[in-house]
């Protein structure tokens, strides 16, 4: 072989084998990514699935005893992978489970709040109903005829169901601690 040859088939050779080298070096640059790609995503699922699974749903119960709760411990910021890509989604989770954090407590501050008012409209109607209650038995003992005593229970029997009513604003308000100076209803038939 002539040298001109032998120059030339180095070439190829050299060409060839950078190329090759080249074709490898990417393959292992495409396999190195692909793993870190696919750990930082099994990563974001790990940290997606566990608020579905477990946080929300204690945060939901916790809620439901009447605790207080702080958004911000309940729904903290998943790890964020170093890939763009992955960071916006685990922002994007971020906010989906902040909101949802926050609506469950929105949910239950609004059911403490009509709770509150059941028992309130329920207490103000009690002590209204016990006034007329008092008055309705001074009223049946000075009653003169059987006629005034006969309106004077059908009034008696109208209270006590305006009572009962007011007895289930109490229930449907759930089981809360009874005011301050305050005796559960007393049974009047």
């Amino acid at each position: 072989m002539e040298p001109i040859e032998r120059g030339i088939m180095f070439r190829f050779y050299l060409a060839g084998g950078a190329g090759l080298l080249a074709v490898a070096v990417s393959i292992a640059v495409s396999l190195a990514f692909a793993r870190r790609l696919a750990a930082e995503l099994c990563s974001l699922q790990r940290t997606a699935q566990e608020p579905a699974r477990d946080r929300l749903p204690r945060v939901v119960a916790r809620l439901r005893r009447g605790e207080r709760i702080d958004v911000t411990v309940e729904a903290p910021p998943p790890v964020t992978g170093r890939t763009r890509e992955i960071a916006l989604v685990a922002e994007a989770f971020e906010a989906v489970q902040r909101t949802a954090v926050r609506t469950a407590v929105g949910e239950a501050e609004l059911r403490a709040s009509i709770s509150k008012v059941f028992v309130n409209l329920s207490w103000r109607s009690r002590s209204l109903l016990h006034r007329q209650l008092r008055l309705l038995d001074e009223m049946e003992r000075r009653a003169a005829s059987a006629e005034e005593l006969d309106e004077l229970f059908r009034l008696d029997h109208l209270t006590t169901g305006m009572r009962r009513h007011a007895e289930g604003l109490v229930i449907l308000a759930g089981p809360r601690p009874s005011a301050p100076g305050t005796a559960p209803f007393t049974s009047r038939t």
